[in-house]
């Protein structure tokens, strides 16, 4: 699966809300391909996507109501764990599981705007 992130007016290197979305859909997109085909970019893609989930946590002032931590960095790096112990098949159903999750928990909290093609 791959999300095409509809921000047609972002500013990279902005710092804004938008951008942060931005980033969002692109680690996602990038940590969905280390799933599916076993690459070797795990650990920067869940940095860099765990750093701009705490950016648009900010942003929104989420971080006062919400344990960031508890509700989207663990399944990056539930992710993560599972990915660096197995291979399998199996180990790449349940992480793609886990990212549909994470899809969904990053969409409700940021109202992410995508088209998934």
């Amino acid at each position: 699966m791959k999300l095409q992130a509809n921000y047609p007016n972002v500013v990279i290197g902005s710092g804004s809300l938008e951008e942060a979305k931005f980033q969002i859909i692109n680690f996602m997109n990038l940590l969905y391909d280390v799933i599916d085909n076993n690459n070797d970019n795990l650990d920067p893609w869940c940095h860099n996507l765990k750093y701009e989930i705490t950016v648009a946590t900010e942003k929104q002032k989420l971080n006062k109501f919400y344990d960031v931590d508890k509700y989207m960095c663990a399944f990056v790096d539930a992710i993560k764990i599972n990915l660096k112990t197995s291979s399998s098949e199996e180990t790449k159903k349940l992480c793609k599981q886990i990212w549909n999750n994470l899809l969904d928990e990053l969409t409700k909290r940021f109202k992410l705007q995508y088209n998934k093609i």
